[in-house]
């Protein structure tokens, strides 16, 4: 069944592109250590185990749209850090 649903895209501002995940050169071990350094917070509807699926997945990074701002800010420190 195909359903609609909104969402957040991650977007990399310089080049114009989404942001695939797996194609950013992050490890999980460089994501392990950022998250023991750098603990994630609390989300209902986002945690560390969807983050590591997303570092595995070959589509574009999209996050369900109930997100916190709190995780969105801190993926997007993340990610900048971690570049």
């Amino acid at each position: 069944m195909i359903s609609i649903v909104k969402k957040t895209l991650a977007w990399n501002n310089a080049s114009g592109d989404a942001v695939i995940l797996r194609y950013t050169g992050i490890t999980y071990a460089t994501l392990s250590e950022y998250i023991v350094e750098h603990p994630l917070p609390d989300d209902p509807v986002y945690d560390g185990r969807n983050l590591m699926a997303d570092l595995n997945s070959d589509s574009a990074w999209t996050l369900p749209d109930t997100i916190s701002k709190e995780m969105i800010t801190w993926l997007e420190d993340m990610i900048n850090e971690l570049l």
